[in-house]
């Protein structure tokens, strides 16, 4: 399989084919390739480090209206899984805006096709008109025979459109469906980095809220705001 390149345009339904394809492999790409900002956490465990440990605890403080935690460490926690969890949305935003682009289309050529077939519908249930002008001088049984004739030719004429336009029209529902998949699929890959994000700085969080904790500067709920604050921490759960 050669490589996949996103159509310069998107207007027909080999192009929309072309761009949702693009999209599948461009998610595929960035599934292998979460950037998570490295913070190194630290956790004194030895006597020799009791006098830095109590200083790593003294950082942590905590409201008491809310029990909410921060500290220069879980600052730079937060800021860093914002900054990833934006750079996520920038990687994706070019994925995102090119399948709803492709959902834009689908939706006008629906509406746009949707009416044709009402029109071509409509048009076949019309009187038809024939010009008899031409046969005055046949009998009137010969008259009628052509008569009907034509009529029949017209009829199957609109016939053929609305069954051309009723095609037209599956096609790009069908298209429209996928496309609608795309853009959903888009935005739990995002929710899903999003949470990835997360979870791997509450794990620095959590060992940093431990820590504290455990030195007896802090009570318990342990409650975090922004990006670390998805739950409450429970230290006595995670010792085990």
């Amino acid at each position: 399989m050669g490589k996949v390149k996103k159509p310069t345009s998107i207007t027909t339904i080999k192009e929309c084919e072309e761009a949702l394809e693009w999209i599948d492999v461009e998610l595929d790409k960035l599934d292998r390739n979460i950037r998570i900002t490295n913070r190194a956490i630290f956790s004194p465990k030895k006597w020799t480090t009791a006098i830095s440990g109590i200083l790593w605890s003294k950082q942590v403080r905590q409201k008491a209206s809310d029990h909410v935690c921060n500290s220069p460490f879980l600052s730079k926690l937060e800021g860093s899984a914002r900054s990833d969890q934006n750079l996520q949305e920038i990687q994706l935003s070019r994925v995102m805006n090119t399948a709803k682009e492709v959902q834009a289309v689908c939706e006008e050529m629906c509406a746009r096709l949707d009416g044709a077939v009402g029109e071509a519908r409509a048009a076949i249930d019309a009187p038809v008109h024939v010009d008899d002008r031409n046969i005055s001088s046949l009998s009137e049984a010969d008259r009628e025979a052509i008569k009907q004739h034509d009529k029949a030719i017209q009829l199957a004429k609109r016939e053929a459109v609305a069954r051309r336009a009723e095609g037209e029209l599956s096609v790009w529902r069908s298209m429209k469906t996928r496309a609608d998949r795309m853009v959903n699929r888009t935005s739990e890959a995002l929710e899903a980095r999003h949470a990835f994000t997360a979870c791997n700085y509450e794990v620095l969080s959590d060992t940093h809220i431990k820590w504290a904790a455990r030195r007896g500067n802090l009570q318990p709920p342990y409650n975090l705001v922004g990006v670390l604050g998805t739950r409450n921490i429970d230290v006595t759960e995670k010792e085990g």
